[in-house]
């Protein structure tokens, strides 16, 4: 079985290169109760972010992390940040882990997609040829959270934010 993981679809990686390491990027934490919405958010200062880079596709700091995603994980835009980490494959389940903002954005909504190849990304359980993965967040600790789900021979997994 291959699992990839990216965030959201730039870097994909294979945990059996990453096994037993845990790699994150810098967390940010605002900090600030009033800042609720994407767009205060994003015009936080410690950012640095000219306007130009305070979309919720954009992608500043080049980690493949676009903004939207970068805060639903709680990490820096203008940072590089490495996104899901290295997950574990079970009989027909994954497991993989990824930072979490114990207080995103209330605009945003993050979702799980799956690829059997790259080609199409797909919404958690919904059938695509012939398969569907499923995803459960479970309950965050510490800044992070583990997710499991429905493992297929060969299985690519992107987080996507949109904003409500």
């Amino acid at each position: 079985m291959n699992l990839f993981f990216s965030a959201p679809r730039s870097s994909y990686f294979n945990p059996d290169e990453w096994a037993g390491q845990i790699v994150l990027g810098e967390r940010f934490a605002a900090g600030d109760a009033t800042v609720t919405g994407f767009a205060n958010w994003i015009t936080t200062p410690a950012f640095g972010l000219a306007p130009g880079d305070q979309g919720l596709t954009q992608d500043p700091d080049g980690d493949g992390n676009d903004n939207g995603v970068e805060n639903d994980f709680g990490t820096n835009p203008g940072a590089f940040s490495q996104g899901l980490v290295s997950g574990t494959v079970s009989g027909n389940t994954f497991t993989f882990t990824h930072p979490l903002n114990a207080t995103p954005a209330t605009d945003l909504t993050a979702s799980y997609q799956w690829s059997k190849g790259l080609s199409t990304f797909t919404a958690a359980g919904v059938v695509f040829e012939g398969s569907t993965v499923s995803f459960v967040r479970g309950t965050p600790s510490g800044g992070m959270v583990t997710v499991t789900g429905t493992a297929l021979t060969k299985l690519f997994i992107a987080v996507k934010v949109t904003q409500n």
